[in-house]
Parts: structure tokens; C-alpha cells; sequence
């Protein structure tokens, strides 16, 4: 009975009306058959700062140097590539923890005390800096500028000239200081900056968002599992806008929301007002599935939002209206990042790297005549491509 509650729930997820998926989805890769133990297939030692590389810390197989006995010992290693393009690199390098750039070929990885910046091209150390006391989580939130936050406060560490000593940007509430901090993002020009923070609240993993304004000094909490910040230009108007959105689910029943809010002094138009819309979390048998990605692509004029048990909900940026979902994994997913495409490119916890592309025809006419949208339809047939 419960396979075939499954079974009905998933049936659901399809589109309605015979109109066939709106995602299609390949397997690029099988982490497996490049030697990465399952067992090392976990947040957070696979990320994946955007769709150029991804990294993965894990141990391997490597000659203990004995000679005569002509053993193996297990040896940590991080190995770095692009999912749609490269060869696989692997560095024999102990590590507490590894990131690649998201732009450039820089590998930063810390252990203990430090954190190194090498070139994997010359495989040469760049940069080197001691840790603040406390590090619990560190990223990439440009191709010069690495985040770093301890169990107090926030840190830029910038790298795109001389070694510097990383910069103070804000203090961390007293209440995310208890959580497990899981993503730290910012806007292009360092004016807006979240940290995200999960626990465990009656069963269910709820989240804090800690919003910080850099220009008014002032920061606030806000309820969510992922939080994205994007600039977006709404048909119309002369000035992008500054947008923060948000994903939650805070309760057993099968609801979550989507939160899109302008950020700063608003635009006359550009978005009327903050924006709430329902996500639907459709199977019974995931009651704790939460949201842990949320990705837009400005471009297209649309959100993507990963849930932890694989699936996929696909929003319209500038009305925050739900336009299809679909189980796009059967297993657990912990990584995603917008693909070169318009699609999306996830890491699952059975080793599979996914490609998850829209099927532009279906999606247009279920987004007509199911969704009964046609001026989303309409704005989506000129920027899909």
C-alpha cells in the first residue's frame, strides 16, 4: 500500500491534461566509476560552487611507500572537474575541507589551522592564511572574494591582489549560532550578504535566514531552509532590482513556500509587493522533505527549487507562480547549481550527477493551459532558448 501511495503521489507530480514531463533528465556522471567511495557521496564534501566544477574530498587507495610488502594505505584526496566538459583531477592533499572556484582553475582547501589557495594548473600554493578561531563554514561568493563565518561573526577574505587579512563584515545572531550553518551567499556588489542555518524543531529541520544589509548596518531573521539573492530586470523599467528569495517548509503537512521580496528602495512596478506562493510536496512518504537548493535564472525569468528528496519545482521568478514539479531523483540530493543551459545540474546521494533540462513545448502549453498562465507562457516562448 505504501508503494502504491508512492506510485499515485509521483503520477501526480506529471502534468496534467496528457501534455508529457516538462523535465527531462540525464546522467552526466557516476561518481562510483571515478573511485569516490558512496560513503564519501555527502554534503559537504562534494560542492559545487557553479555549473564549471565540482569537488569532492574523499579518500583513495594509495601506495604506503613500504616497498616490500607492496601494500596500499587510504589517503585523502580532492578530486576537481567539470561535469559536462573535463577529465577528472585528483590531488593527494589532506584537507578538512576543499572548494574550487567558481570561475577560475583555484583549489582552496583548509585544514585545521590554515586555509591554502592553489592553482590546479601549476599545482603551486598562491596564498596561505591562518584560520580564525572557530571556522565552522567557508565559500566561494566570488572569483576573488572567499566568506568565511565562525560561530560570531562573518569574514571576507579577498584574494585578488596580495595576501590580505580577512575583513569583518558582521556579526552572527545569537540564534543561528546553534544551528548548523549550511550556505552563506551574497549579491554582486557585497551589498546585501544571508547566512542560512538549519535544526532539528519537533522532528522537522527548520531554517534561519540572517539578512545583512552592508549599507545600513542592519541585519534581520528570517524563516527559511535556502535563501538565493539575484537582480533582475522586470519588463518596463530602466533600473534592475535587488531580490531575495526564499524557500521554506515549517510544518508535517505537504506545503512549503516560495518568498520573493525586493530588497532596498523599491522600483515603482517592479514587483507589487513582497510575493508568497504555495509549493506543493506532493508525496506522503517524504512528510520531512524539506527544501536545500534554490537557484534562478534571471535570464529566463525563472526559479528552480531542489528539494532533499529529489524533487524538482520550477516557479516563474516575477510572480513566484508555481509551474510544474516533478521527482526528478529517487534518492537523496544535497548539491545543485544552474546548468550553462537553462536546466540544472545536481549531485544525488547514490553518486549521480543529473542534468535536469526543461522540455520547452510541453512546459509552454502546461504553463497555458493548466497553470492558466498565458502571459508567463507568452514572456517564457522569447527567453527559453
Amino acid at each position: 500500500p505504501a508503494l502504491a501511495k508512492m506510485s499515485a503521489a509521483r503520477k501526480r507530480s506529471s502534468d496534467a491534461k496528457a501534455i508529457g514531463p516538462c523535465l527531462c533528465v540525464t546522467e552526466l556522471v557516476q561518481l562510483t566509476q571515478l573511485g569516490i567511495p558512496l560513503e564519501h557521496v555527502t554534503w559537504p564534501r562534494v560542492t559545487m560552487t557553479s555549473n564549471q566544477w565540482l569537488c569532492i574530498r574523499h579518500g583513495m587507495a594509495c601506495l604506503n611507500g613500504a616497498g616490500a610488502t607492496g601494500g596500499a594505505d587510504r589517503c585523502s584526496v580532492v578530486t576537481v572537474f567539470n561535469p559536462q566538459l573535463s577529465v577528472p583531477q585528483t590531488y593527494r592533499v589532506e584537507a578538512r575541507s576543499a572548494k574550487m572556484n567558481p570561475e577560475k582553475p583555484l583549489l582552496a582547501v583548509t585544514d585545521e589551522s590554515s586555509l591554502y589557495l592553489y592553482s590546479t594548473r601549476t599545482k603551486k600554493l598562491l596564498h596561505q592564511c591562518r584560520l580564525m578561531q572557530g571556522l565552522v563554514y567557508w565559500t566561494w561568493v566570488s572569483a576573488s572574494t572567499l566568506g568565511l563565518v565562525t560561530r560570531q561573526a562573518v569574514f571576507h577574505w579577498d584574494l585578488s591582489s596580495a595576501p590580505t587579512e580577512p575583513t569583518f563584515m558582521f556579526a552572527l545572531s545569537e540564534r543561528l549560532r546553534n544551528t548548523e550553518l549550511v550556505s552563506y551567499i551574497t549579491d554582486a556588489g557585497f551589498k546585501w550578504l544571508a547566512v542560512t542555518g538549519l535544526f532539528q524543531e519537533e522532528k522537522l529541520v527548520s531554517g534561519l535566514v540572517q539578512l545583512h544589509s552592508v549599507s545600513r548596518g542592519v541585519g534581520q531573521l528570517l524563516p527559511g531552509q535556502c535563501a538565493q539573492l539575484c537582480r533582475h530586470q522586470f519588463p518596463g523599467h530602466p533600473v534592475a532590482s535587488q531580490l531575495l528569495l526564499l524557500a521554506s517548509r515549517d510544518s508535517p503537512r505537504p506545503l512549503g513556500k516560495l518568498h520573493v521580496a525586493e530588497l532596498g528602495t523599491p522600483h515603482a512596478g517592479a514587483l507589487r509587493g513582497p510575493l508568497q506562493e504555495t509549493l506543493e510536496f506532493f508525496d506522503p512518504l517524504d512528510k520531512f522533505d524539506f527544501p536545500v537548493s534554490l537557484q534562478v535564472s534571471s535570464r529566463q525569468g525563472l526559479v528552480f527549487v531542489l528539494t532533499k528528496c529529489g524533487v524538482v519545482h520550477l516557479c516563474d521568478l516575477e510572480t513566484a507562480t508555481p509551474l510544474c514539479s516533478h521527482v526528478v531523483c529517487p534518492d537523496i540530493t544535497f548539491a545543485a547549481s544552474l546548468s550553462h543551459e537553462c536546466g540544472l545540474l545536481i549531485v544525488s546521494r547514490n553518486g549521480q550527477v543529473l542534468l535536469v533540462e526543461m522540455k520547452k513545448a510541453a512546459l509552454l502549453r502546461r504553463v497555458a493551459e493548466v497553470v492558466n498562465r498565458p502571459a508567463i507562457s507568452t514572456r517564457l516562448r522569447q527567453t527559453l532558448p
